[in-house]
Formats: structure tokens, C-alpha cells, sequence
């Protein structure tokens, strides 16, 4: 992973930071194992405030997949980190789950917008009995039939409408 870091008013600081990142990005480091090391890109700011002795650290993670942004503020620097650290972490984790969530999603309503495209043409052709265009026109449809064909008959059989091994 790429780290890229912006200091303010914190430069004798600068070394304690970078070392103590680096002992703490392995666990991102495992949880975005699924990703090249070149795409991964995170952009640390870090500022100082000492009038209120306070540690400012700001993280923007570049993923190919997204944006993720987490900030913290602690009265130290290593608290600060840890606490970066672990909101990453977390947000890493809903990321991930979001991504195959909208996989999902994105094919079935991908699948389902292709089907409502072609069922309008489906109907005028069974309706005139036009059995050569109307199976020309279901074939790239084929798979998707199968599977909603399999799961409604399996449906079926769990409520015992129709008797088990009979498919």
C-alpha cells in the first residue's frame, strides 16, 4: 500500500508517525489482500494542536472500488493511529460487504432489465404463435430460464407439491 503523508505543525514528530503507521498497516494490509499493491493508495494528515494538546489524524484510502475517509482526534499520537487504524479497519469491512451486495444486485437487476427489454417482443410473438421467433428470442435467455425453472420447481418440492426425486 502506498502511503503518502501531510504534516502540520507536528515536525519532530514526523519519524514517531511513520514508524508507528507501519507497524499498524499490516492488518489493512491483510484485509485488502484482494487488491494489487499499486492501487492501493492512503493519504495520512496529521496535525498537531498544542494549544489544546490534542493529535488530529485525517486517512483517505483509494481503493479501485471506492473512497474511504476516516478521521480521528486523541490526546496522543499513538492513540490517535490506533484509532485510525481501527476505524479503517471497520470501514474496510462494510465496504467489502457493500461490494457484494451490489454484485449481486447489479446482475440481477442487469438480468432482469434484459429480460423487460425483450418480454414486450416475447409476448407479440406467442400471442401470434410465432414459435421460430419467439425461441430465437429466448435463447441468450436459456441459462437464466434454467435456474428460475430449478429453483421454483425446488420451491415446489420443499412444500410437497410435487414429490421429492421426481425432478
Amino acid at each position: 500500500m502506498k502511503t503518502q503523508w501531510t504534516f502540520h505543525q507536528c515536525d519532530r514528530a514526523k519519524e514517531r508517525a511513520r514508524s508507528y503507521w507501519s507497524k499498524k498497516t499490516q492488518r489493512l494490509e491483510r484485509l485488502l489482500a484482494n487488491y494489487a499493491p499499486d492501487v492501493k493508495r492512503v493519504y495520512l494528515t496529521l496535525y498537531h494542536h498544542s494549544e489544546r494538546a490534542k493529535w488530529e489524524l485525517r486517512a483517505v484510502l483509494h481503493l479501485p472500488t471506492g473512497t474511504l475517509t476516516v478521521e480521528d482526534t486523541s490526546p496522543t499520537l499513538n492513540e490517535a493511529i490506533d484509532a485510525v487504524t481501527a476505524k479503517l479497519a471497520t470501514s474496510i469491512g462494510q465496504h467489502k460487504s457493500e461490494l457484494r451486495k451490489r454484485h449481486l444486485n447489479r446482475g440481477r437487476k442487469h438480468r432482469r432489465r434484459q429480460f423487460d427489454s425483450a418480454s414486450e417482443f416475447l409476448a407479440q410473438d406467442a400471442a401470434a404463435n410465432r414459435t421460430d421467433a419467439f425461441a430465437a428470442l429466448i435463447f441468450p435467455y436459456a441459462d437464466q430460464l434454467y435456474d428460475h425453472a430449478r429453483r421454483e420447481l425446488r420451491v415446489l418440492e420443499r412444500q410437497g407439491e410435487i414429490p421429492r426425486g421426481e425432478l
